[in-house]
């Protein structure tokens, strides 16, 4: 951990770990649903996806970037773009 570094902050192996739990419940809970449902797995996407604006929200900023893009998650095709950024942009020096 780095000294003084700010808690808001999430480092790119941190939004890695952190997506990739994410997407583990997200499988879980999709197995778990009703197949017949196709709106309970819409639904169920739409939820673990607003997990997932905080922790860009906190990798964008420690990588020194607008943090506002991590509401693009929330958008098909968008949401791939700010996560391959969140995961591959550098840390801001502090």
């Amino acid at each position: 951990m780095r000294k003084n570094s700010d808690p808001n902050r999430v480092s790119r192996l941190g939004c890695l770990g952190l997506g990739i739990v994410l997407i583990v419940v997200l499988m879980i809970l999709k197995e778990l649903a009703v197949k017949d449902s196709s709106m309970l797995g819409s639904g169920l996407y739409f939820v673990v996806s607003l997990f997932f604006v905080p922790i860009a929200w906190m990798r964008l900023k420690d990588a020194g970037q607008n943090p506002w893009w991590s509401l693009g998650i929330v958008v098909p095709l968008v949401n791939l773009a700010v996560a391959i950024w969140c995961i591959c942009a550098p840390s801001k020096k502090v």
